[in-house]
């Protein structure tokens, strides 16, 4: 976790942006990131897409899809390739 919040921190600091933290650990990603999104009274959901297709799709399913079918919160949805978006939500 430690290591989690030091590279978080250093990308603050890369993009020049100021930002409040909230690591949570669950089972079920798109519940872990609503669960959050209700702890802090978050107002809008920010995740970014990587355009996953054909097996890893399958497989890993798209959390984007999940949040877009199931979350109580509006989704902005950043699209971009893999080498562009590390998988990370911002809730607003």
């Amino acid at each position: 976790e430690q290591d989690l919040r030091k590279r978080m921190h250093e990308q603050e600091k890369k993009c020049d942006v100021d930002a409040t933290n909230h690591i949570s650990f669950h089972h079920n990603a798109q519940k872990g990131i609503d669960a959050v999104a209700e702890q802090i009274k978050a107002d809008l959901i920010v995740i970014g897409n990587r355009g996953a297709t054909g097996l890893e799709r399958i497989v890993m399913g798209s959390l984007t899809r999940k949040l877009a079918l199931h979350s109580h919160y509006p989704l902005l949805v950043i699209k971009g390739g893999q080498s562009q978006i590390n998988h990370v939500a911002a809730l607003v």
